[in-house]
């Protein structure tokens, strides 16, 4: 029940019964808000390099996320979490055509997470088995640096199997749409460093 993530608290008790002499159980439990609204500010540093050199020092940055989770989206424990996270990132020594930033990300990704392995019942009610979720996700990302731009668009259709000390992930259906734009003194120097 808790690994259902709609409940603040679940109480289970046991209390005789004294004309029976067999247990009863009582299990209490409080909803938790349905929404969720998280802000992620984050402080970022890398040894990401520009171009093909190595030497050209750390990138520093910031970041934002914002997340929206509805907890119960169909009324069976369904979550739907919307998130957006754009970041700023600079190398102090580099020159760059974004201003005083070397690399400007922004992405957009919405995942619906079923408590239930869809589609394979069998499996799902296996006892070795537990708290198993089906994981839809769809992303949208923009990054922009000094050497090119590119958007991705990755959608995958994921299995989460849970047992007592393993986690599983299947991934049945993946797929993605990858566009590269890159600047023309960037594909000079791949170019020369191919001809060597």
């Amino acid at each position: 029940l808790l690994g259902l993530g709609i409940f603040k608290f679940v109480n289970i008790s046991f209390v005789p019964d004294s004309i029976s002499g067999q247990l009863n159980c009582y299990i209490e439990v409080a909803p938790s808000l349905k929404h969720d609204f998280i802000w992620e500010p984050q402080v970022i540093t890398s040894e990401r390099s520009l171009g093909l050199q190595n030497n050209l020092g750390r990138n520093y940055g910031i970041a934002n996320e914002f997340i929206l989770k509805n907890k119960n989206v169909f009324g069976n424990a369904e979550e739907l979490n919307i998130s957006w996270r754009s970041s700023f990132e600079t190398q102090l020594d580099a020159q760059s055509r974004f201003g005083p930033f070397s690399s400007i990300s922004n992405s957009l990704t919405a995942s619906l997470n079923f408590p239930k392995l869809i589609g394979l019942k069998k499996l799902d009610r296996n006892p070795k088995f537990q708290n198993n979720k089906t994981l839809v996700t769809a992303t949208f990302l923009n990054e922009q640096n000094y050497n090119y731009i590119r958007t991705v668009f990755p959608l995958t259709y994921t299995y989460q199997l849970n047992t007592k000390l393993t986690t599983f992930y299947v991934a049945p259906f993946q797929l993605s749409f990858n566009q590269a734009k890159v600047s023309s003194t960037f594909g000079d120097q791949l170019n020369s460093k191919d001809s060597l």
